[in-house]
């Protein structure tokens, strides 16, 4: 090897060792800055399928849209008191005071079959789409919950727990669970404002 190349070694050695103890230096914090408290850039919202347990846009009952009417002389503190007549009971239901609710109000009343779907809901073909106006992309549902299932168009009356859906909107709630899942596919269903 000629001393001209061990030379060159060395300094490239040395060279290297500089840039690494340079850059070392430079994540080593000595600014005081470190990854965990370094600004944050605000966040953009992504589309709704980025997420499918809670979609970013996705509106939380805190900052929904509330309505801007008075309720009608029909409701109680902003809900409608509601009759569903379904296989020889009648059961207490409570539809929200959201603009969904009283499009479906407007409809009211209404008889329609059920059916069964998927071992946790009874769903009903509505004959009008709702208004959407101030509606969630979608939520999750407990038993006893009345819901909106947008791509369908139906009625739904859950007497299980489902998880988030996108198109799920809540409507309100009714009082007899196992009335409603015990009823056969083909039952007719009548909801009617109570008065």
């Amino acid at each position: 090897m000629s001393p001209n190349r061990d030379v060159y070694r060395i300094y490239t050695a040395f060279a290297v060792a500089l840039v690494a103890a340079v850059a070392l230096t430079g994540c080593s914090g000595t600014t005081g800055t470190t990854l965990d408290t370094a600004p944050s850039l605000p966040l953009r919202e992504t589309p709704m399928a980025s997420s499918p347990n809670n979609p970013p846009g996705s509106s939380t009952a805190s900052d929904r849209p509330t309505r801007a009417t008075a309720p009608t002389s029909d409701t109680v503190g902003g809900s409608t008191p509601l009759l569903l007549d379904v296989n020889g009971s009648t059961i207490s239901a409570r539809l929200d005071g959201s603009a969904v609710s009283d499009s479906l109000v407007e409809q009211l009343p209404l008889t329609l079959p059920v059916r069964d779907f998927g071992g946790q809901e009874k769903v009903a073909d509505l004959p009008k789409p709702l208004d959407l106006d101030g509606a969630p992309a979608g939520s999750g549902a407990e038993p006893g919950l009345i819901g909106y299932y947008v791509p369908d168009q139906r009625l739904i009356l859950y007497y299980e727990q489902v998880g988030y859906h996108a198109g799920i909107v809540p409507l309100g709630t009714f009082d007899d669970v196992p009335a409603i899942e015990g009823a056969p596919d083909g039952t007719t269903l009548t909801l009617r404002i109570d008065e």
